[in-house]
């Protein structure tokens, strides 16, 4: 990442793992805060002059996402581009890219809305990706119920990662009658069960 370029000369050098794709350049790394407490001083933590979360909206936004999500979570069965579409058009704010402010591509987080009787189906799926379908994306907001399936999230260091869960949370914020949503997270991979842990989230695997 061009962050880690520019502080190679750096009085105290950035951290960069060419395993896990993550880097970190700040202290923000060692924080172990709950996350009413991320949201109550995100200041600290929202640096936007260095990153930019935009929707994803183009086919170079989903090819980005879907490249990386088969590096991460080490996806077999292809992931339609349709699907990320119908998510993005009716979740707009919760299907997220992230840039920093070089246009260099650090982050997502993929949404996909859909019935709970389809997720109740879905949780005994040995895959999802042959499963999930443009047509099984539902308008829950519509409906007024529903189930927000985070199915995929990648942040290149714990800057991202603050940032997208407070864009998160203050979309999910606004939303009437939550007690009739579900908030369900696909979560493969031990680093992001390890930032869920650090953040005091409620979890299920």
């Amino acid at each position: 990442p061009m962050q880690v370029c520019v502080a190679l000369n750096a009085d105290q050098p950035v951290w960069y793992s060419l395993l896990e794709r993550r880097f970190a350049y700040t202290s923000i790394e060692m924080v172990h805060s709950s996350i009413d407490e991320v949201l109550r001083y995100y200041q600290r933590f929202d640096d936007r002059a260095l990153i930019k979360n935009d929707q994803i909206t183009t086919d170079r936004h989903i090819s980005m996402v879907l490249s990386c999500h088969r590096d991460i979570y080490g996806s077999e069965i292809p992931f339609g581009r349709d699907v990320i579409k119908k998510a993005s058009m009716i979740l707009p704010e919760l299907n997220l890219i992230v840039f920093d402010c070089w246009g260099h591509y650090v982050g997502h987080h993929i949404c996909l809305p859909v019935k709970r009787d389809l997720y109740q189906r879905l949780k005994k799926q040995k895959t999802f990706e042959g499963y999930l379908t443009a047509e099984r994306m539902s308008d829950i907001i519509a409906l007024h119920e529903g189930v927000f399936f985070c199915y995929s999230l990648f942040a290149a260091n714990a800057s991202v990662t603050h940032s997208v869960i407070i864009d998160m949370t203050r979309s999910l914020a606004v939303i009437e009658k939550k007690g009739k949503y579900l908030v369900v997270c696909h979560a493969p991979t031990r680093e992001i069960m390890e930032n869920c842990k650090k953040l005091g989230m409620r979890r299920a695997f």
